[in-house]
């Protein structure tokens, strides 16, 4: 388990083989937030380290990420850090209902290992996490595509508005 204090946070963070450790880039993510008590919606979570930063300054946060190790180890390293975060194990927006006001995304940008893909199907891990299935289809991002959108210029429940 790897300690760390960022911005005079203490976390403890476990580590898995086959999901990007804390690095340069998320510290730097981390340095440029601005969270307080916001709902903050993190894709691709990885380790957590992010969105645990963002619990512990009173957000609420959900997070999701495609690969089930990731998942498993996000809702791990919220409980060692004792945060209370919703993790939904899902392709970006899959599985995701409700609006955020703060939308963070450190996306994956080194090659996997070839032949290394997670199946695009939300997986519910709890009754509660079940509640927040939704039709991914909805959304302009299809599986593997990196989005620049901000939240308000995503359509439905994530972000705009679903009105005509």
């Amino acid at each position: 388990m790897a300690r760390y204090c960022l911005k005079g946070q203490h976390l403890s963070v476990s580590d898995y083989p086959e999901i990007y450790p804390p690095s340069d880039d998320t510290f730097l993510l981390i340095d440029a937030l601005e969270v307080g008590h916001n709902t903050v919606l993190e894709l691709g979570t990885g380790s957590g380290i992010v969105a645990i930063y963002c619990a512990n300054k009173g957000a609420r946060v959900t997070r999701t990420d495609i690969n089930p190790h990731a998942a498993r180890l996000a809702r791990q390293n919220a409980e060692e850090n004792g945060v209370d975060i919703t993790v939904v194990e899902a392709d970006m927006f899959g599985g995701i209902r409700g609006r955020f006001e703060i939308m963070i995304f450190n996306p994956p940008y080194l090659p996997s290992p070839k032949g290394l893909r997670w199946h695009s199907t939300p997986v519910p891990a709890s009754p509660e996490e079940a509640s927040m299935q939704h039709d991914a289809s909805r959304f302009p991002c299809p599986q593997d595509l990196l989005c620049s959108l901000t939240p308000s210029e995503l359509p439905g429940p994530v972000g705009g508005s679903s009105e005509a």
